[in-house]
């Protein structure tokens, strides 16, 4: 949803989103802020993409119609972008060992999220 993010800019942010197990969401907290401490000539040279990278469908849609909702505006100027991917398209991250302690999938998951977003910027 949004503008062609293809088209020359001076910078492209990208933000991933996925549903945090606690119940805590900062993606309109942050996408506000952002937007907020933006000039008008800097928004005229930046995109926004907010990347739904949760495997729930329905969660991806629900927040598309949040951010819809408060941030259409941004999104019909071009400036905000909103993309998401089936879950086929992902490979499956099993068998993987831990590493730092973290989420076994956390840090392949982040690096997956993060190629979706380079390749689709592209």
């Amino acid at each position: 949803m949004g503008q062609c993010v293809h088209c020359a800019v001076f910078l492209l942010i990208g933000l991933a989103s996925v549903r945090r197990v606690v119940g805590q969401s900062y993606l309109l907290r942050t996408l506000h802020s952002l937007i907020a401490c933006m000039s008008p000539a800097e928004r005229s040279e930046v995109k926004v993409v907010v990347f739904l990278a949760d495997l729930d469908p329905t969660y991806n849609d629900n927040t598309a119609a949040v951010l819809l909702q408060q941030c259409g505006q941004h999104v019909r100027s071009g400036l905000l972008t909103i993309m998401r991917v089936l879950p086929e398209y992902y490979p499956p991250l099993v068998g993987l060992r831990r590493n730092f302690g973290d989420s076994v999938r956390s840090h392949p998951a982040l690096l997956r999220d993060f190629t979706a977003v380079n390749e689709w910027s592209q």
